[in-house]
């Protein structure tokens, strides 16, 4: 086992995967690259099984994914919108898109999660569709989101509001930065003083507020965009290719 690998990325889920998303993801993934059914080059492909049968040996094991999981240390923020993700979000378009006729709310839902982390969407599509645990859907999403926020950015809620108008403005960057102090000086260290320092070395933010409750209200135009986009262009795709 190597901790130079990062075998959350390699899957793409995040590091507090469930296991029923862990497996989820293995299943999907090995499906695109198994040897019969890969597209592309050949040698890539069994270069990507060996990576993700690899990873999921060791995050399917309880006893070596803690010992995996301790030997990495607190968790890093980082962008997490990669080529895996999408393909994993892919594998659910039609099933998504039969559930969200039924339960038009999800598709609000997932997208602010979508904002935050298309890996934190992917997770909450799979626990609600895999365990179909439609009833408890807003319950689920707002408990995703919290123990997110409290992995990258601690426990302060002063905290938490600053990294939500950093989401709203698609600052990585800024973000990075943020968990780094939080991880370097804890959660009780007065919020302003990470705050301060960071709207110091980030002059535009300055004057800005953390965005309310409402601001985070999904707009009919937004939904609208999420719907075409996210669900019914990939059906196609799927469909007639």
């Amino acid at each position: 086992m190597s901790t130079d690998k990062d075998y959350y990325r390699i899957l793409g889920v995040l590091q507090d995967a469930e296991d029923i998303v862990i497996k989820a993801a293995y299943k999907a993934l090995a499906q695109k690259y198994h040897p019969d059914k890969f597209q592309g080059d050949a040698k890539h492909a069994k270069q990507r099984m060996q990576e993700i049968n690899e990873a999921y040996a060791i995050l399917s094991d309880a006893i070596e994914r803690k010992k995996y999981d301790s030997e990495r240390g607190k968790p890093e923020y980082e962008y997490d919108s990669t080529e895996e993700t999408d393909d994993l979000l892919h594998t659910l378009d039609k099933d998504w898109a039969d559930a969200t006729e039924y339960f038009p709310d999800l598709v609000g839902i997932a997208f602010r999660l979508s904002k935050l982390s298309k890996q934190l969407e992917y997770t909450f599509k799979v626990i609600v569709i895999e365990n179909k645990d439609f009833n408890n859907r807003t319950k689920l999403a707002n408990g995703l989101k919290e123990n997110y926020f409290k992995k990258y950015f601690g426990t302060n809620n002063e905290i938490h509001k600053f990294a939500e108008l950093l989401f709203d403005e698609n600052r990585r960057d800024v973000l990075q930065k943020l968990n780094r102090a939080v991880n370097l000086l804890g959660s009780n260290v007065a919020p302003t003083v990470i705050i301060d320092k960071i709207k110091k070395d980030f002059p535009e933010f300055e004057n800005k507020s953390a965005p309310t409750n409402n601001e985070h209200e999904l707009t009919y135009a937004d939904a609208i965009f999420y719907f075409l986009v996210v669900i019914i262009l990939p059906l196609m795709m799927f469909i007639f290719r």
